[in-house]
């Protein structure tokens, strides 16, 4: 039986959800912080919900933020504004410093966030894991989603729609089909709407990877809540339609992967290519050709505990090749102290990688 609350609850929960995001985004929050966050996501399932609303709805408003401040101005079009954010995060923790924040989280989140397209309050589920993690979930509705070494990902199912969204990391989903019920990933500035099919999406920043394993994506501009159930049915009935509803959106069929990133344009690349190189990690693996130990450090941080650090420079670009079980950390670095000129000492809380001096 789901909890009722009565609007007065619902509308605290908004503002303080609200306030977390703007601490979050403002690179002020401490550990104990994050520790006290995690305590009130879980304390109550609507918590998460609009924690979720109100993580997307900060997206959408950086978004627009970036379109006013750069309209007209001559960038490269890979070109991602990384101060966008900080400066919005300025101004919202300003205001929750004086004594008009309430009414200004309140016309916040009651702007960009409904409780619902129906005007229900929606309940999600929560799936995550740890670094080093990687887990695989069943849904109500028969689909699965296998989650990456540090990723969060949120589910909120209705009888009209299916929403997920992947709030950080990578996750492979399978996609039961349902011609009445849209399913759309969330992640960051962008989404992807599908009725059913397999594909991996990886958050890494500003960057959103989508690889499609099989059947059709379509990756779209963020739509805010309101309108996103009558947008992605245009969107899967007119998907060959560049501008449908005023955003840019782009079809990616299987075998395609797109690289997409913060900027004037939808995407920054788009190529056909085997996607399987894009879900060894399901199996526990990553695999490297002839790639740079800088790039090979970058991935495996992902999974290690205690990271990984280059101290020389020189070494950066010497090249890799192999398959490793990212399980095994340890013999990772043997196998890269025995392929490469390098020494590989370990302190308290990480691994550095040195170039073997003409002494040694």
């Amino acid at each position: 039986m789901k909890k009722e609350y009565s609007k007065t609850h619902i509308t605290e929960i908004k503002q303080q959800a609200a306030a977390w995001v703007a601490k979050l985004y403002s690179g002020q929050a401490s550990q104990s912080d994050e520790e006290t966050l995690q305590k009130w996501l879980t304390a109550e399932a609507i918590h998460a919900s609009e924690y979720n609303y109100a993580m997307t709805a900060w997206d959408i408003a950086a978004a627009n933020e970036d379109d006013c401040c750069t309209a007209g101005e001559n960038q490269d079009e890979n070109y991602v504004d990384i101060t966008t954010e900080r400066r919005a995060s300025r101004f919202l923790i300003k205001y929750v410093a004086t004594g008009i924040a309430a009414s200004f989280i309140l016309f916040f989140v009651s702007f960009m966030m409904p409780q619902s397209p129906t005007g229900e309050t929606q309940f999600i589920q929560t799936f995550a894991t740890v670094v080093g993690e990687s887990k695989t979930v069943g849904l109500q509705d028969g689909s699965s989603v296998t989650l990456n070494t540090n990723s969060r990902l949120y589910v909120d199912f209705s009888t009209s729609m299916r929403r997920a969204i992947l709030d950080s990391g990578e996750a492979y989903f399978e996609v039961t089909k349902d011609p009445t019920r849209p399913f759309v990933v969330t992640a960051g500035l962008k989404s992807v709407t599908v009725l059913g099919t397999k594909f991996n999406v990886h958050r890494d920043g500003s960057k959103l990877t989508v690889a499609v394993v099989e059947g059709t994506v379509i990756v779209h501009d963020n739509i805010v809540p309101e309108l996103l159930e009558a947008n992605a049915r245009k969107l899967i009935e007119t998907p060959n339609d560049p501008l449908m509803g005023d955003f840019q959106h782009y079809k990616l069929e299987a075998g395609s992967v797109g690289t997409f990133v913060k900027g004037a344009d939808l995407f920054t690349n788009i190529e056909q290519t085997n996607t399987r190189s894009y879900q060894v990690w399901r199996g526990g693996i990553v695999k490297f050709n002839d790639s740079p130990l800088a790039l090979v450090v970058e991935e495996l941080n992902r999974y290690a505990p205690k990271k990984i650090q280059i101290v020389d420079a020189e070494i950066a670009e010497l090249k890799i090749s192999g398959v490793f079980h990212f399980d095994d950390m340890d013999g990772i670095l043997t196998g890269l102290d025995m392929m490469l000129p390098v020494a590989i000492t370990e302190t308290s809380d990480m691994f550095l990688i040195a170039a073997i001096s003409s002494d040694d």
